[in-house]
């Protein structure tokens, strides 16, 4: 994968204060050109859906929760890999959960578009993953 200058985040969580925190620090390591927000797994299809029609740029990275009203993060996973491979294979799928549980972080591993397992809020381990794997090294 060629690495860019700044990334589009994708967040899918229900929480506005975990939302507002996590586009707080995303913003401060001006790793971001673009942050995208959806509230449950329905409306980030929607969103991806619409981005699509409108041959507009798709995210670099969706932080995905898992438990969420109208359609939760296993849900969306689902209907996610039905969208065609070619559009998915440059977008990297992390879920990003307060969820301590050992049985999800195991089932994370047996779907292949989840890259990592992260507990929320988005913190230091993140943002260097982030840097390390998507954000050209000429950055700085």
């Amino acid at each position: 994968m060629k690495k860019k200058r700044a990334i589009t985040v994708m967040i899918v969580d229900d929480s506005f204060a975990v939302n507002f925190f996590n586009k707080s620090v995303l913003n401060d390591s001006k790793l971001c050109e673009e942050i995208i927000e959806a509230r449950h797994g329905q409306e980030a299809l929607d969103i991806l859906n619409e981005r699509i029609k409108l041959n507009l740029s798709l995210p670099d990275v969706i932080f995905l929760d898992i438990n969420m009203p109208v359609m939760d993060g296993w849900k969306f996973l689902e209907k996610y890999e039905e969208l065609e491979a070619s559009l998915r294979e440059n977008i990297s799928v992390f879920i990003l959960t307060t969820s301590t549980n050992p049985d999800e972080r195991f089932r994370s591993k047996n779907v292949t578009t989840v890259k990592d397992f992260f507990v929320k809020p988005i913190g230091r381990k993140v943002i260097k993953h982030l840097k390390d794997h998507f954000i050209s090294k000429t950055n700085g």
